[in-house]
């Protein structure tokens, strides 16, 4: 069945790329096409951009071009795919399921999921699901109870088996078979292929608590996860992908970078956001050390969005796009949420001067590249538990940014100010964006969700803008 299936997708590729050939001529570009395989795609884009020469490279997801996932053994001279999993044992169809059937948005509110699961019991229903998601006797494949990808096909076993338990013990039961089950899974291979670091790439590991796990492993040293995890990936992937096959036609090596940061995105100058504050008619002031006085603000207790630089590839915010607020009032995740229209169970996530890492996160070492763009959660250290209560779980763990100089110098300094008022080295940092909308990409987008957002100040490049009302010193 699954070489049908792959044998269909060769078919669909085909003709994909005939319709994109016929788009592009009718555009006036006459220019050759290569269609990149999805997993393949999501394998080049986490392997290709980590900071590792060789590892085994595992993707997973609900599905794409008729599988759900591929693992690779990878080095510097090539991606040799080792094992394919097919769309029918997808892990990930399990969890989008149970998002529909607790009454959130599949595709887009797995994450609610994962923090609600912290508040559960994993007992009550871990039995259940491990009935729907199992791996064979020797790990080698995982094994799902539902066949097919219709939601109706799931939803009538999930009734039978749910209804009446509380949503926090379905989604504690659910989380905690999911981080069984692929932890194990990736543990049988990279033991198999003797690798001791993992690149991780497909929406499944979005899933911050699973990435966690992994690293966990006794035979895991360090793990990568590509900073686009989801499908927002694959557009790097394929170009990477081909990039690789020109590189191996030249018999040079694969690996020549890897990215210690991702402000990829468009950014603005002081005159672009000057003339989006006059049409706005906002009070401003321009500051030449806004990022000092950034952190007096956050220090006494406002809320700060900031806008500065270029903006984040991948669906974190960063420190660009961000909103910011001191990580010690427990409450912030319930008020701040209502303000910006929010329902969320994860707690705000901090940003953390990397120099203090092993201060506030505990068994951290090789997550550290992961943690600079908030794609694995951490054990939090007591200290921190007690000093940063707004960014502490219930669980007790955290998904930290790590920040650094090199990588963001205003962005730190706000932090390094910050702590050389209070003596935390940490912040609250949640996206800059209200339920449901992008994260802001223009100084237009960011004066608009600032001011629907009721939120206290915006810096937004060497500008700070308060609603209160004041004399404009444009």
């Amino acid at each position: 069945f699954s070489r049908l299936a792959l044998l269909y997708g060769r078919i669909f590729s085909i003709k994909k790329i005939k319709q994109i050939k016929k788009y592009l001529k009718n555009k006036g570009i006459n220019a050759p096409v290569e269609l990149v395989e999805h997993h393949h795609a999501h394998a080049c884009s986490a392997f290709l951009t980590s900071p590792f020469k060789e590892c085994l490279t595992y993707t997973s997801d609900f599905m794409g071009d008729f599988i759900s996932g591929s693992v690779y053994n990878c080095n510097e001279n090539e991606m040799r795919r080792i094992k394919q999993i097919p769309f029918y044992s997808a892990p990930g169809m399990v969890y989008t399921w149970i998002t529909y059937f607790l009454g959130f948005t599949p595709g887009n509110h797995e994450g609610k999921i994962t923090g609600l699961a912290a508040y559960g019991n994993p007992k009550k229903t871990y039995n259940k699901f491990a009935k729907y998601l199992k791996l064979t006797k020797d790990k080698s494949m995982i094994k799902r109870k539902i066949r097919g990808f219709w939601y109706i096909n799931a939803i009538k076993l999930f009734e039978g088996d749910f209804n009446g338990i509380d949503k926090k013990d379905v989604s504690a039961g659910l989380q905690k078979r999911f981080e069984d089950v692929l932890s194990l899974h990736i543990k049988y291979f990279s033991d198999k292929a003797s690798h001791k670091n993992i690149s991780l790439a497909g929406g499944v590991f979005a899933n911050v608590k699973v990435n966690q796990r992994i690293l966990e492993l006794e035979n895991v040293d360090s793990i990568f996860i590509h900073p686009a995890m989801d499908d927002g990936g694959l557009a790097l992937g394929a170009a990477l992908s081909v990039w690789a096959n020109d590189k191996k036609r030249h018999s040079e090596k694969l690996k020549s970078f890897d990215i210690s940061n991702v402000y990829f995105g468009p950014e603005y100058s002081n005159e672009e956001i000057e003339l989006a504050i006059k049409n706005s008619k906002l009070n401003a002031e321009y500051l030449d050390d806004i990022e000092k006085r950034v952190a007096e603000l956050i220090g006494k207790n406002k809320v700060v969005a900031r806008f500065n630089g270029r903006m984040e590839y991948g669906p974190r915010a960063l420190g660009n796009r961000s909103i910011l607020y001191p990580p010690i009032d427990r409450s912030v995740n319930d008020w701040l949420n209502e303000r910006l229209g929010r329902s969320e169970f994860m707690p705000f996530a901090p940003v953390t001067l990397e120099r203090f890492k092993n201060k506030c996160y505990n068994n951290i070492h090789g997550g550290e590249r992961a943690a600079k763009f908030m794609t694995i959660t951490f054990d939090v250290t007591e200290d921190f538990a007690k000093t940063c209560p707004a960014v502490t779980h219930i669980d007790n763990t955290a998904r930290p940014q790590l920040i650094n100089k090199q990588d963001n110098p205003s962005y730190n300094k706000i932090l390094e100010e910050y702590y050389k008022l209070s003596g935390i080295p940490t912040l609250v940092n949640t996206s800059f964006n209200m339920h449901e909308w992008p994260i802001v990409c223009t100084p237009k987008n960011a004066i608009e969700s600032f001011s629907q957002g009721k939120l206290d100040y915006l810096a937004i490049g060497n500008y700070l803008i308060s609603l209160k009302k004041q004399k404009i010193r444009l």
